[in-house]
């Protein structure tokens, strides 16, 4: 009887694995925007928020959008120095909006061109403060979907990349 439990757990084992290793590959010839062929040129918005709204509350936005053609960045950074949450508008400690060169723009893309989108899930059970990041392509979809980074790492270099251009 334990060599047939024994038997029957590693072969769930195994088709989990082969199940894992084969979502993977399919998800690597995808685009970022799940469904599409999502290029430099194809993101209209990227939208990145991070709010704490505990003790010393802290509000952060990244976004990076296009207008006439032209690439923007604009940040907002939102604090309440021992006080409590939510950030208001009259909390802003830094704020800008700037035009991009062509480099920082396919910075931006390089950042983020690993990571996917799905379509939103507008379930708001958990309360996380985040981030919460968006992305928009009015060419390839009519909606916005939500984003997620390739890894933590990504998303840290993403976040050392803004910060700088905030600077």
């Amino acid at each position: 009887m334990k060599k047939m439990l024994l038997m029957f757990c590693i072969l769930c084992m195994a088709l989990y694995g082969c199940k894992k290793k084969e979502e993977g590959k399919v998800n690597e010839n995808t685009s970022v925007i799940e469904g599409t062929k999502a290029g430099i040129d194809d993101i209209d918005d990227f939208y990145y928020t991070y709010e704490n709204i505990n003790y010393n509350a802290f509000y952060q936005r990244y976004r990076f959008f296009t207008e006439d053609g032209k690439h923007f960045f604009f940040h907002e950074t939102r604090e309440r120095k021992n006080d409590y949450g939510p950030c208001e508008e009259e909390d802003a400690i830094k704020k800008g909006e700037f035009e991009l060169t062509e480099e920082q723009w396919s910075a931006f893309y390089d950042l983020i061109k690993d990571g996917k989108a799905n379509k939103r899930n507008e379930i708001v059970e958990d309360g996380d403060s985040g981030p919460w990041m968006y992305i928009y392509s009015d060419k390839l979809v009519k909606e916005g979907y939500e984003y997620h980074f390739a890894s933590y790492d990504a998303r840290c270099r993403f976040e050392d990349f803004c910060a700088a251009l905030a600077d």
